[in-house]
């Protein structure tokens, strides 16, 4: 489900919900975790030659923390139940919620890297109003022709705090064959993905599962290259009928080198196609067609310039005042250097990247040419790797959005959820930073800061984003 650009934020009007806490979950959640343990301990004593095996244990403190702010606007209808309060209301005015959180945490992993590769990671995190635990499984095999891989995941969140799902659950199954007729290559993959939510207000628009295959066909065309068609299809069972939907998907993409000048062009095409169960779905049936291509040109050893230009086509089987037929068109230009090395005390590869670009952005509808809107922006990104055992991921974008019929809002209501889309221009500011370092006596210190700040020509429609997690680990 994806609205028509603008700032979509589906929201529920907001009876009071009478909190649950479910001592079951938890206790899966940590009989779950014992068994992982337990295999783990199994496959070291009756599995392969130990030396097969790596073996890396994690123990230390994390704290999370995230907070957001949204003005009155249009975001929501307002609606207090029989049994509701003045403090939902006041809640209601302007939305603000903050929150930290401070867990005990420990990881397990084990790889055993042959023929038959083997892997197993669990986490679990303890607070006193959360725990958490997550499970990640796989094995493969592979040789000069074909391989194979399977995965699966588990994640469990248990506790007083309202959380979209407390239990998910996805699993993958791969196939490669590389030794086709005409130099073909052909991947398979199936996934299947499950959410279970707590029994809240929400419950049922989260609850649901997906089931996605897909299939890829490739060629090589030497060093020159890669040539690829992908087909896949989607189907989705949600517990209200509404949100259930079947999907296609094909894609074609082409990636060209030329060595002698050291230039590379990619191209893409898409279509994708979402077509909804029931005719009272929150968002309609539709068909997009999407098109992509990057440049990119050496301008000195280190330095190149990269040229993104971009257009897009939905339509929908039914117009509304949300979701209406639309067409996009966008454009980045930048320059980037990279560079690497290797240090020979510590005998690690070292690389930093760092780039700048300016982005355009447009996109107008087929009726409504009133709602038309365009954007600038400017991207700075940098990234690091093996300096000094640290990496960092960084980036920071700054700009404006603009509509031609300036603040407007659109909503529809399903079944108690407001959808509304607030269209008043903006500036804003998005950066995100991403980092570990290492730590002596074996410890890691990492990092992750996301930040996000809209500021509206009508200030009801501001909005303010943040998201902080931090941890303190010791490897055993």
């Amino acid at each position: 489900m994806q609205p028509a650009p603008g700032r979509p934020s589906p929201r529920a009007a907001r009876p009071t919900r009478a909190r649950v806490t479910r001592p079951g979950l938890r206790s899966k959640a940590r009989a779950a975790f014992l068994l992982t343990v337990l295999l783990s301990v199994t496959s070291r004593t009756y599995g392969a030659d130990p030396a097969d095996w790596s073996w890396h244990t994690r123990f230390g403190a994390e704290v999370d923390a995230s907070g957001q702010r949204l003005g009155p606007g249009c975001l929501s209808d307002l609606t207090i139940e029989p049994d509701g309060s003045i403090d939902d209301l006041v809640e209601d005015l302007s939305l603000r919620e903050e929150e930290t959180r401070t867990s005990a945490l420990l990881e397990l992993r084990a790889e055993r890297e042959r023929d038959l590769w083997l892997r197993g990671f669990a986490q679990a995190k303890w607070s006193p109003a959360r725990s958490r635990a997550r499970i990640e499984l796989g094995a493969g095999r592979s040789d000069a022709h074909q391989s194979w891989s399977w995965r699966e995941e588990a994640e469990g969140t248990d506790g007083d705090a309202v959380a979209l799902a407390d239990l998910r659950h996805q699993s993958s199954l791969s196939y490669r064959r590389a030794d086709l007729p005409f130099g073909l290559g052909l991947r398979g993959t199936v996934r299947d993905e499950q959410s279970w939510p707590r029994g809240d207000s929400l419950e049922s628009y989260f609850r649901y599962r997906v089931f996605r295959p897909e299939l890829t066909l490739d060629r090589a065309l030497g060093l020159a290259g890669e040539v690829s068609l992908r087909l896949g299809t989607s189907r989705k069972w949600g517990d209200r009928p509404s949100s259930s939907y079947r999907g296609r998907r094909i894609e074609a993409a082409l990636s060209s080198f030329t060595g002698d000048h050291g230039r590379e062009v990619e191209l893409g095409v898409a279509w994708d196609a979402r077509q909804v169960v029931r005719a009272d779905s929150l968002a309609p049936s539709y068909e997009e067609v999407t098109a992509t291509a990057t440049w990119r040109q050496p301008l000195a050893a280190s330095l190149r310039l990269i040229v993104q230009p971009e257009l897009s086509r939905r339509q929908y089987s039914a117009d509304s005042s949300i979701f209406a037929d639309h067409a996009g068109q966008g454009v980045s230009a930048g320059i980037e250097y990279a560079a690497s090395g290797t240090d020979p005390a510590a005998l690690d590869e070292r690389s930093w990247e760092i780039g700048a670009h300016l982005r355009y952005e447009r996109t107008g509808y087929e009726t409504a040419r009133d709602r038309d809107g365009e954007g600038w922006s400017v991207i700075q990104e940098a990234a690091t790797g093996g300096v000094g055992s640290l990496w960092i991921d960084q980036r920071v974008e700054l700009g404006f959005r603009a509509y031609r019929s300036g603040a407007e809002c659109s909503e529809v209501t399903l079944d108690g959820l407001d959808l509304s889309s607030s269209r008043s221009d903006f500036r804003f500011l998005r950066a995100s930073l991403l980092g570990e370092v290492g730590l002596p006596l074996r410890g890691r210190g990492a990092l992750f800061l996301q930040y996000e700040r809209e500021l509206h020509d009508r200030a009801a429609d501001d909005v303010t984003l943040w998201i902080l997690s931090t941890s303190l680990t010791r490897t055993f």
